[in-house]
């Protein structure tokens, strides 16, 4: 029982920082989507267009 947790330890510990790369990735994603938003200026609508 105790070498099973032992290898699946490791394992989740692994699973867990590909989620937070995952979830930084998202955020990075985001706030670059809202850089270039507020760049071009902004609370521009798509029927502006």
């Amino acid at each position: 029982m105790l070498s099973q947790t032992l290898v699946v330890l490791p394992v989740l510990a692994k699973a867990l920082q590909f989620s937070d790369r995952k979830l930084q990735a998202q955020t990075d994603s985001a706030l670059a989507a809202v850089a270039v938003y507020k760049s071009l200026g902004g609370g521009w609508q798509p029927q502006d267009f």
